[in-house]
């Protein structure tokens, strides 16, 4: 047993275990995580999602928001991308070669899909865990 549930153990045996909790933490989609699980998803060939998601730029130690970033708040480079009405080129015979079970004739997705679905699940969380040193002791259960 570590330190740290010897006193978790001590603080719920003293002031009982219905007044003692411990704190839970909520990991959320970040834009360039979001963009690389939507790219998948989407089928976008992997140097595709690597490439646009090594565009966000990372502001204090965060990644802007891939909603800022259709807007024109970040690399122009993004918001081309975003307007661009098809896949380009170099792209197409990316997911063609790469991909020999795809239909040709199977609907391609486009950046501004992508990106669009990527604005609406953007700070979803994705999992959760227990704080490392996180303890609430409450005078009510």
């Amino acid at each position: 047993v570590d330190g740290r549930e010897k006193v978790i153990k001590y603080v719920s045996e003293k002031y009982g275990s219905n007044f003692v909790a411990q704190i839970i933490t909520f990991n959320t989609l970040s834009s360039k995580q979001v963009l690389r699980d939507v790219g998948r998803v989407l089928s976008v060939p992997l140097q595709e999602t690597g490439r646009v998601s090594k565009m966000v730029p990372v502001v204090q130690a965060k990644p802007m928001k891939v909603s800022s970033l259709v807007t024109g708040a970040g690399p122009k480079e993004f918001l081309d991308l975003y307007q661009l009405d098809d896949i380009p080129e170099e792209s197409k015979d990316i997911i063609y070669h790469d991909d020999p079970d795809r239909d040709e004739d199977e609907e391609m997705w486009t950046h501004k899909e992508w990106f669009d679905i990527s604005v609406n699940i953007e700070g979803v969380s994705k999992s959760f865990g227990l704080h490392a040193a996180g303890v609430v002791i409450s005078s009510r259960p």
